[in-house]
């Protein structure tokens, strides 16, 4: 069987044909993938039980965006996002990879979402500690989506 040779502007088209088929998908899901596998992490709330340190929360949770001296205790407010575990972001990640490769981009434009829809819930939660700095007692104001 003879083989046949593609030339010319055939080669061109088919050039850019194939340039169009291995570029588009991997640049398409570049950004939800991207946005998924940088979406906040999981903050560990059981820093939020009575025993722990303020500095220990103020590390997990950052910089209280409030904080009331009450005589001689304290009550910090903080206001965070709660994201996801790393193992989820992971395997989010691989899912909205493989489902734009395997649709060659489309679900990247059909099911595009905003980075704030997948960065978790925004909390905010007041902390109470006694004269030493130690987590007496915590209570959450306010749980939404960012």
């Amino acid at each position: 069987m003879a083989r046949r040779e593609i030339t010319g502007r055939s080669a061109a088209i088919a050039t850019i044909a194939l340039a169009c088929l291995c570029l588009t998908p991997p640049g398409l899901s570049g950004c939800a993938v991207y946005k998924t596998a940088a979406a906040p992490s999981q903050k560990d709330l059981t820093v939020l039980n009575p025993g722990t340190s303020r500095d220990r929360v103020i590390a997990e949770l950052g910089p209280p965006v409030r904080t009331e001296n009450i005589g001689d205790h304290r009550k910090d407010v903080f206001t965070f996002i709660q994201g996801y575990s790393k193992a989820l972001k992971n395997t989010l990640a691989s899912v909205i990879a493989v489902e734009d490769i395997a649709t060659l981009g489309a679900a990247e434009l059909a099911f595009q979402k905003s980075g704030d829809e997948q960065a978790g819930k925004k909390i905010t939660v007041a902390v109470y500690y006694d004269a030493s700095d130690v987590v007496t007692r915590s209570e959450t104001i306010l749980v939404t989506r960012p």
